[in-house]
């Protein structure tokens, strides 16, 4: 297969530090570094971002989204620029905002092959949750030019299987990475007489950050020395700190979040841990607990949506979705006693996620 021409196309895109925002920049630099022309598309939700710029090769334009400041990203310019781009194979990359939809209405006469990745996430709020079935099922009637879609867990693939039924198109599953983390991982962890826990993600509700601070009354009687590290930033930390203040553990909690050329730090933190905790609601495949497993630090997820393939394949250990604060707290004091480590049933990297996106380029390509 000759150099491809690749255009990517999504809501965000670096500097953010979200997993579908990782996903789509890793990817990319690879997948530049192999020869292939690589633009990336995407949104500048708050218009401080330079509207091009090059990074590892990749070209990355940014448009103005609306309304600002939101997460629903219209962004008609965007769209626009479709219209202009040379391309042998167009990605759409992220299901749940307005992007994904109108850019497969405009490309709905294309010749250019669309591959679509779901990247599908939760939502704080009961009426965006509602709505999300209603919103994938009016995607379903513009799928025309997708030759391709991909879900980055089987429960990713088995939820839009039966969204889309027998009409959506083919979807194969690519998980997502991890860079080679060796040189952050740490010989001696923090003593298990002064553990530290990681809660990464989004500052959002549904993240469940909240669930983990809730525990921690349950646990400074046995680990007087605990320190939990909550890291991400949104617009849910007022209320993540207020429930810290009401229960008493500031001494125990820090919330704080890392830039992107910070990820030497972040990855750091993660290393020196004794566990790392994710209690979200929904994930399709988070990038985080894949980090937590390459840097030798064992995991405890809620057992459902994407995170049940995780404890499948070994990568964390769960804990039941309705468990309460003195259950999950019982399960971090287990965990923490029997000093466990998984190992995964494989480590994926960035590089075998290129593989894979490059086997299914040169399929829609050859169509």
């Amino acid at each position: 297969m000759g150099a491809l021409e690749i255009v990517m196309v999504s809501a965000l895109n670096y500097p953010s530090l979200g997993g579908t925002e990782t996903h789509i920049i890793e990817t990319s630099k690879r997948l530049a570094a192999r020869g292939h022309r690589v633009t990336n598309l995407a949104c500048d939700g708050f218009g401080d971002l330079k509207k091009t710029e090059i990074l590892d090769e990749v070209e990355i334009k940014r448009f103005k989204a609306y309304p600002k400041n939101s997460d629903l990203y219209f962004s008609p310019k965007l769209i626009k620029e479709l219209k202009y781009l040379s391309a042998d194979v167009i990605h759409i990359q992220g299901i749940h905002t307005l992007i994904a939809p109108t850019a497969l209405w405009k490309l709905r006469k294309s010749r250019t092959p669309v591959v679509l990745s779901f990247h599908s996430g939760g939502h704080s709020s009961q009426i965006r949750k509602t709505l999300r079935s209603t919103q994938f099922k009016a995607i379903s009637r513009v799928l025309s030019p997708v030759k391709k879609a991909i879900a980055v867990s089987d429960f990713e693939r088995s939820y839009f299987q039966d969204v889309f039924g027998k009409n959506g198109p083919p979807i194969d599953v690519v998980p997502n990475g991890t860079e080679s983390l060796d040189a952050f991982k740490i010989g001696k962890v923090a003593s298990i007489s002064r553990p530290t826990i990681v809660s990464a993600g989004r500052l959002v509700k549904y993240k469940g950050h909240h669930r983990l601070i809730e525990a921690i009354p349950y646990l400074t009687s046995e680990y007087p020395n605990i320190k939990v590290h909550i890291v991400g930033e949104g617009p849910y930390k007022p209320a993540l700190i207020n429930l810290i203040n009401r229960l008493g553990v500031s001494d125990h909690v820090t919330v704080e979040s890392f830039r992107r050329d910070e990820r030497g730090e972040l990855f750091s933190l993660i290393g020196r841990a004794n566990l790392m905790v994710l209690l979200s609601d929904y994930e399709a495949h988070p990038v985080s607990i894949l980090e937590a497993c390459a840097l030798g630090v064992p995991s405890l997820v809620l057992d459902s949506t994407g995170l049940h393939d995780l404890v499948k394949d070994q990568f964390a250990y769960p804990v039941a979705p309705g468990a309460d604060a003195h259950e999950i707290a019982a399960r971090i004091k287990e965990m923490l006693k029997s000093k466990v480590q998984l190992n995964g049933m494989y480590q994926p990297t960035w590089e075998n996620t290129v593989d894979k996106l490059l086997e299914i380029y040169e399929e829609v390509t050859s169509q």
